[in-house]
């Protein structure tokens, strides 16, 4: 389950640590003025050094996109995604790799997203996916994993009985609603390497 999250009841839903009410501005605050992630850790107990590691990772992933924005696109992409967690559940990470019509690759991203559990990880991957995306204007998809479980999930082929992970699901399918056409695709985790190993730098980006 990722540390950082968005809740419209805690601090106007800014981007807080998940079980405080520490927004992550606050701690890049703190971090900008020179305070260390001891002294830190010390005036917000229930903040830890992997709370403040997730902060830094948010807000690195929040930069790339806006700080190389990309040309509108208005036509089908391509785009492969993984999750990976060391320890499931443990330090976790996901890979996003987007191309166009022509194979040509428009984006790469790798988040790291707390500690977790691969399959939550698989998801996370999908809703950055989805996210990144509609940023860029698309309108169909066609999204390839190599999770079988999160691929018959969401195709309606396996029940999604986990509670954790039907937060994810419910997310997933409300964003499939901002295209005209998603194809979710598995594919042998052999052919989905590049995505894997984004997701593993992502994991060391919190290590």
């Amino acid at each position: 389950m990722s540390r950082i999250i968005k809740d419209p009841k805690v601090l106007g839903e800014k981007p807080h640590i998940r079980g405080t009410k520490i927004s992550c501005e606050l701690i890049l605050e703190l971090l900008a003025s020179g305070t260390s992630f001891k002294e830190i850790c010390e005036e917000f107990p229930k903040v830890t050094e992997e709370d403040i590691r997730a902060t830094l990772s948010y807000a690195l992933g929040l930069m790339k996109r806006e700080v190389a924005p990309l040309p509108v696109l208005k036509r089908r992409l391509f785009i492969y995604i993984d999750g990976a967690s060391r320890g499931n559940p443990g330090p976790a990470g996901v890979g996003v790799i987007i191309y166009d019509e022509k194979k040509k690759l428009v984006d790469e991203l790798c988040e790291y997203i707390g500690k977790t559990t691969n399959n939550v990880a698989e998801y996370q991957a999908l809703l950055i996916a989805l996210e990144r995306a509609r940023s860029l204007g698309a309108e169909t998809l066609a999204i390839y994993s190599d999770c079988e479980l999160l691929v018959r999930q969401m195709a309606g082929e396996y029940r999604v009985k986990d509670k954790t992970l039907k937060d994810f699901y419910q997310k997933a399918r409300e964003n499939l609603k901002n295209f005209r056409k998603v194809d979710i695709r598995y594919i042998a985790r052999e052919k989905n390497k590049r995505a894997d190993r984004l997701a593993n730098k992502g994991i060391n980006l919190g290590i």
